[in-house]
């Protein structure tokens, strides 16, 4: 549409009319996409990929679930193909029956799906309001409450849903706990696909409380309207809470039969978390169509995509400097940092941990990667394999580093995903003036094999190392932690968020070099600001 000027009087009344219908348009047209479309979710678990010990966040949280037993080992807890709410083939879901696989003794079936980094602040925070969704299907009489979703510590903080004979039961924050609001609609026909969602606003006082309920035959109703004047979620213990779907751990409170589709929707200061009658019944349309994992193209959440053409999904493997971590931690890593320069609706799953190397890194998590099936995933390792020889995450550059980069390589490229390599940002370390280059060796390895295996590469060693070179020693000092537990420690390999924003910069400047597709992800103008 063509801007509105309003260029002399004679014109001023046509001009008006053209403005008119023009705000007509504006209010008819992208008001309801503005008012109904619901956001995007921070947790989704579609449960597809059939065989594995972990589920993909395909949420804006990203990361991924582990499914544990009754004995907390992880397991695969998969229905049938197509047994999913849609009754597609290749729609799985959570299998919590009591015959499902090493679900331990029929009196407590456990089927534990946590935070794989058991740090579920990472992914809540504080929020003022939240929409948790999903479907259940009972295949045992729910004699007692099931549970369903929880994001909970021992000291009673977050909250828990659970579902009894009839009922819904939601408890938020320690002060509500013993005041536990319930639907009044009979929830869990046996045998029967059941829609649930609750919704809380904490920035109201009364009727902020909405349960919906709804079956894969009938659209989800009201059934019923709480108050709870409990506030803002009170942050759960990022060491001791956990955020489960299904059963907990110890069988308390079984739940027996099928899970599906589970989202959470977050608003941080606002009520923008709890979801509209409308958008559940998106929600609600969605799943049904098994198009949940993402967003629609055209829509409010994705506006930039081409209609048909789903959003990319972008996978991480990699150390520290690559992690994602909770907002009360003075360390950001780059892969936690990217999604700043990414559109709405692009999926992010990073499975970069701590500590690991190319040797290291958990073959769980690899093979979690391998089935959820990502278009790229990239691999950056390096910093801890240049430990000394006797640490068992050492690798030696010319040799071991290398099979395992090719290993990551032929597997990812097994399946269907395009590789990506990264070599390790440097240390901010600081020698007669002059930045070091111990990771050197490890750089040349990786980009000797991404020439060898013709794999695109990304060389944030070069790129990280004129910049630091450039600003030097005192003038680069906000871009690394330079302190660790201990106060009298310098930790200068570790990243702060403005630094981690430089280095996530480096790797999508350089996504057109590596494959020209990559840049549908990235958004015309980043939200990023980096410090120059």
């Amino acid at each position: 549409m063509p801007p509105i000027v309003f260029s002399n009087d004679e014109n001023y009344i046509g001009d008006m009319r053209y403005f008119l219908l023009a705000l007509v348009y504006v209010l008819g047209v992208w008001m309801p996409l503005a008012l109904f479309s619901a956001p995007q979710p921070v947790l989704f678990v579609g449960f597809n990929e059939g065989t594995s010990s972990s589920v993909a966040n395909a949420g804006s949280g990203g990361g991924e679930m582990l499914i544990l037993d009754g004995a907390k080992q992880a397991t695969s807890l998969f229905s049938a193909d197509a047994a999913g709410v849609t009754g597609k083939p290749g729609d799985f879901a959570l299998d919590m029956t009591k015959t499902a696989t090493a679900m331990g003794v029929d009196s407590k079936p456990c089927a534990l799906v946590r935070m794989g980094d058991g740090k579920p602040k990472t992914l809540m925070g504080q929020p003022m309001s939240f929409t948790v969704t999903g479907w259940f299907k009972t295949t045992a009489k729910l004699d007692k409450g099931g549970r369903l979703f929880e994001l909970w510590d021992p000291l009673s903080h977050g909250f828990s849903l659970m579902v009894g004979p009839g009922v819904l039961v939601l408890s938020l924050n320690k002060k509500t706990i013993s005041s536990a609001y319930r639907s009044k609609n009979f929830y869990g026909q046996l045998d029967q696909w059941v829609f649930f969602a609750v919704t809380y606003d904490g920035s109201k006082t009364s009727d902020n409380v909405v349960f919906y309920s709804g079956t894969n035959a009938d659209a989800p109703v009201v059934v019923n309207t709480e108050s709870c004047a409990a506030g803002a979620i009170e942050p759960v213990h990022e060491r001791h809470g956990l955020l489960l779907v299904g059963n907990n751990s110890g069988g308390i409170r079984p739940f027996f039969g099928l899970m599906d589709d589970v989202a959470l929707y977050l608003g941080e200061r606002d009520g923008s978390g709890a979801l509209s009658a409308e958008q559940i019944k998106e929600v609600y349309d969605s799943d049904l169509s098994g198009a949940s994992t993402k967003p629609a193209a055209g829509t409010a959440e994705n506006p930039s995509a081409v209609p048909g053409e789903k959003p990319l999904k972008l996978a991480l493997i990699g150390d520290s400097t690559v992690c994602d971590y909770p907002d009360s931690s003075l360390l950001r890593g780059w892969g936690q940092m990217m999604r700043e320069y990414l559109k709405p609706g692009v999926t992010v799953l990073n499975q970069a941990r701590g500590g690991k190397s190319s040797k290291t890194f958990p073959s769980d998590l690899w093979q979690a990667i391998l089935a959820s099936k990502p278009d790229f995933v990239f691999i950056m390792f390096g910093a801890n394999d240049a430990h000394g020889k006797d640490a068992p995450e050492s690798t030696d550059a010319a040799t071991d580093y290398k099979e395992n980069l090719r290993r990551y390589i032929t597997e990812a490229r097994g399946v269907g995903i395009v590789p990506v390599l990264v070599t390790p940002p440097h240390r901010r370390l600081f020698y007669n003036g002059k930045l070091s280059n111990e990771l050197e060796p490890y750089a040349t390895a990786m980009r000797e094999v991404g020439a060898e295996t013709k794999v695109g590469v990304i060389d944030l060693y070069q790129e990280s190392g004129k910049w630091l070179d450039s600003l030097g020693e005192e003038k680069s000092t906000f871009a690394t932690v330079n302190r660790g537990p201990n106060p009298n420690t310098d930790d200068r390999s570790h990243y702060t968020k403005e630094g981690a924003f430089q280095l996530a910069k480096f790797v999508t400047d350089a996504f057109a070099q590596v494959d020209p597709k990559l840049t549908k992800a990235l958004r015309e103008q980043s939200t990023a600001t980096v410090h120059q």
